[in-house]
């Protein structure tokens, strides 16, 4: 009997924890488009990821208005990068012909993360 109640107080406490997994995706980012990450995060992301396209992918971090090209990802390179309390990641596609793919992974204030694509054209 005593074991049946560790287990159910366990499973008690880790449904009832808040997920810490974070958010994984795959996206598909059109010629010369961006996939933005953040933004409304009241503290620290962690962002990592990996180029899966044929096309150079364009780090940037844009911190109050202010955007600071990090770095170009070739394809099959993987990135890391740490994005400060409501700032916003840009993963921008080099072309301007051939989609990009990227794999991203957010750990931190996941849930307040705001992925979003953006069309040059909007």
């Amino acid at each position: 009997m005593r074991k049946l109640t560790l287990i159910a107080l366990a499973a008690i406490m880790f449904s009832s924890a808040p997920a810490m997994a974070g958010i994984s995706a795959n996206n598909k980012i059109s010629g010369v488009d961006a996939l933005l990450i953040g933004g409304t995060q009241p503290g620290w992301i962690d962002i990592d990821g990996q180029n899966r396209g044929e096309t150079d992918l364009i780090l940037i971090i844009n911190n109050d208005g202010t955007a600071k090209t990090l770095e170009t990802i070739a394809p099959g390179q993987g990135f890391i990068q740490a994005v400060p309390k409501n700032s916003v990641f840009v993963i921008r596609n080099a072309s301007d012909v051939e989609a990009a793919k990227v794999y991203w992974h957010i750990s931190g204030y996941s849930d307040l993360a705001n992925a979003r694509l953006e069309s040059e054209s909007d």
